[in-house]
């Protein structure tokens, strides 16, 4: 085992949409002794929103996954100010960002986390991208490495639903690797392509875009789509919800609502020839040749739980001050900041909600290093989650954009979703779609 002496480093555990934003800001901001090191299991950050799409067109699978090489580069054009104006912003004022130096210290790490103490991070290095050759629970100790550090910003989000977890293990290997995530994808699509009839289980943007995207591409396919409470996506305008099943109803895709699973079948997600049937509250029994479990992603707060279960909520999220801090009574954990669906805020779990917070953090961080041998303490920043705002695909071209006031229908759509505008939060703009 490898063992990194403390250096003023600040550690970023994960690098999805907020791991991304945390580093970039921390770049930018940090004093020039300082580093930053991010920490993640994949070669590339994975951009789930679009996996529905490229499930059934998987050609355009490599513009999921962002390349993380220029992530510290991009540190100057990179940082979300979040819901509230610089003017207006909470906390004390920021020193001046430093010059960049062209050799700069700051590291990006491929590796799976396997342990988290209040002044260091466990490890297991990946060998050409991926974990093929080794045993994670048991791993050689050569490639085992710790690192220590003076804060730690906890960004490693939350487990995907099996549709779109490209974590799985791999016929083949390559987890980890932006192959292997490619590799995922495609099999996926050819599940769905040879599937007659497919259940989709759970009513949110993640099922209801897998549902109209199927029955979209595959118009011959039986497509059901099954959601617990009878309204979907309650917490939108109502005129979310109509939209939706106008769209199920003008793609054929049959909706069943109020009725939640109480019976499952049996490896749901694999096509084996056995019809797969679901059974809910109200003894209703719907078979196909395959079911998709679409019902919400499980917080990654194991690390942190394993630390100290009070700083994790009943919900699995852990517990936040609104500096996002990870909250205690006596402040143990005020180096550690949580963003992100493992955050327990009051943000929508989104993709731009967690970069901001990122954001947010990165400020704070900034702010506590630069109060550090004065007499007054730094005034910290409030995070201000910004208005719940989403866009659901509803088939290729059909989409929807709502707020918890207004849902706005559009046929604007583009086969890839246009997914690779968010290269840009990674640096990663102008690079080909296989970088």
């Amino acid at each position: 085992m490898t063992i990194t002496a403390p250096t003023k480093t600040v550690a970023v555990l994960g690098s999805a949409y907020g791991g991304i934003g945390a580093a970039a800001s921390l770049a930018r901001r940090l004093p020039s002794d300082w580093r930053v090191v991010l920490i993640d299991r994949n070669t590339h950050a994975n951009h789930v929103y679009p996996f529905p799409r490229f499930t059934v067109l998987p050609e355009h699978a490599p513009k999921a996954f962002l390349p993380l090489s220029r992530v510290f580069a991009n540190a100057r054009l990179t940082e979300v100010q979040g819901n509230v104006p610089e003017s207006e912003r909470t906390g004390s004022p920021l020193p001046p960002a430093p010059e960049l130096p062209a050799s700069h210290a700051h590291q990006q790490i491929q590796g799976v986390i396997t342990a988290l103490s209040p002044n260091s991070v466990t490890y297991v290095l990946a060998k050409d991208g991926a974990y093929d050759d080794i045993d994670l629970q048991n791993p050689p100790a050569e490639r085992v490495e710790t690192l220590a550090f003076d804060y730690c910003v906890y960004a490693l989000g939350g487990a995907l639903s099996a549709p779109s977890d490209a974590w799985a293990e791999y016929p083949g290997g390559g987890r980890g690797t932006k192959a292997g995530g490619v590799a995922f994808l495609a099999r996926q699509g050819k599940v769905v392509e040879q599937a007659q009839s497919i259940i989709v289980v759970g009513g949110g943007a993640l099922g209801i875009q897998f549902a109209t995207d199927i029955k979209d591409v595959h118009p011959s396919k039986e497509v059901t789509l099954l959601h617990s409470r009878p309204r979907l996506m309650p917490i939108y305008s109502e005129g979310l919800h109509d939209e939706v099943v106008r769209r199920c109803g003008e793609l054929g895709v049959n909706l069943v609502l109020g009725e939640r699973v109480m019976s499952w079948p049996t490896n749901p997600g694999v096509l084996d020839g056995t019809p797969k049937t679901v059974t809910t509250d109200k003894g209703t029994s719907l078979s196909a040749d395959l079911v998709l479990v679409c019902t919400g992603t499980k917080p990654h707060s194991g690390f942190m739980r394993a630390l100290d279960a009070d700083a994790v909520a009943p919900n699995g999220c852990i517990r936040v001050k609104d500096t996002l801090q990870v909250a205690s009574d006596d402040g143990r954990w005020d180096t550690f900041f949580a963003i992100g669906d493992c955050a327990d805020t009051t943000a929508i779990r989104a993709g731009h909600m967690s970069f901001a917070m990122g954001s947010v953090a990165a400020r704070n961080i900034v702010r506590l290093i630069a109060a550090k041998g004065k007499e007054a303490t730094a005034e910290l920043e409030k995070y201000v989650p910004e208005e719940a705002k989403i866009k659901v695909t509803l088939g290729l071209r059909h989409n929807c954009v709502a707020t918890p006031s207004i849902a706005t229908p559009g046929d604007n759509g583009v086969p890839d979703i246009g997914a690779k505008g968010m290269w840009v939060l990674a640096g990663a703009q102008g690079m080909p779609d296989d970088a």
